[in-house]
């Protein structure tokens, strides 16, 4: 029997490869990742920002992690470079 993928599944698989790259890319200290990072945690923290009158104490714990995210990836990135 064969399976074809969704597309739901397919959007899926092709967001879980994205985020393994960068995954990859800011462990060995690359620039490109390290930016895709942060948007990402922007992108996350507007996201919750949006949803605080439903979810309020999820709201602020994950605009509290994105920020913790932001400041990481910004103040510390270079590290791993010079290390490696």
């Amino acid at each position: 029997m064969e399976h074809v993928l969704s597309n739901e599944e397919q959007v899926n698989a092709c967001a879980q490869l994205i985020k393994n790259s960068v995954s990859i890319g800011v462990l060995t200290g690359a620039v490109w990742a390290r930016t895709v990072g942060v948007l990402v945690a922007v992108i996350s923290a507007f996201v919750s920002f949006a949803w605080l009158p439903w979810y309020p104490i999820w709201g602020v714990m994950i605009i509290a992690i994105d920020v913790a995210v932001i400041w990481a990836l910004t103040a510390h990135g270079r590290d791993i470079v010079t290390e490696g």
